[in-house]
């Protein structure tokens, strides 16, 4: 098993040294950010920490069926991959995997390479309620599932669905998203 450092680390190399064009000079920073912030603030995975915090997110399929499994999320009013705040565990992975299984319901889901991060998104998140807007550096990792197996919707989601990788776009345009699919599927995959 690697540190959450060491993870972060051997992502950043792979961007440094990969002939991928996905990986853009900004993925690079992305990483570098999250070393930095791992590194230099011991609230990190605080959601306390009310100007950033470190989130992990999945994106589950079904390689099979070429499916991955989204949820519309009600706070945010659109398709997303699960995933949620770390809550002081040191381990984005975890934290993935734990919300995989309360957001959907699916009772076996497994890791495609563990402790091994497929994307990194840096992104804003507007104010909710009492929350200002804030920073999530999100963590992203790929499970497996069967898409036949039983769903359930949980409180945060108002649904929860199998989609074809192959209209994905159909639900979601977000580029961080698409991003990460097309990182397990195969460049063009979501088209």
């Amino acid at each position: 098993m690697k540190t959450f450092l060491e993870a972060l680390r051997e992502y950043e190399a792979d961007l440094v040294f990969s002939p991928v064009q996905m990986h853009s000079p900004e993925r690079i920073e992305e990483a570098e950010k999250c070393i930095q912030f791992l590194l230099g603030d011991p609230d990190c995975f605080e959601r306390s920490n009310i100007q950033r915090h470190f989130t992990g997110s999945s994106l589950i399929v079904d390689d099979v069926a070429r499916k991955t499994l989204l949820v519309h999320h009600k706070k945010y009013d659109k398709w997303v991959q699960p995933g949620g705040h770390c809550d002081g565990i040191k381990d984005p992975f975890f934290t993935a995997w734990e919300e995989s299984y309360q957001e959907t319901g699916l009772k076996d889901i497994r890791p495609v390479d563990p402790w091994v991060i497929a994307d990194i998104n840096v992104q804003d998140v507007p104010a909710y309620r009492d929350v200002p807007d804030h920073w999530h550096y999100d963590i992203r990792y790929v499970f497996r599932a069967n898409s036949l197996d039983p769903i359930v919707v949980s409180d945060e989601s108002n649904d929860v669905m199998w989609v074809d990788v192959g209209r994905l776009r159909e639900y979601t345009e977000e580029k961080a998203l698409v991003r990460l699919a097309e990182f397990h599927f195969g460049i063009g995959s979501t088209r």
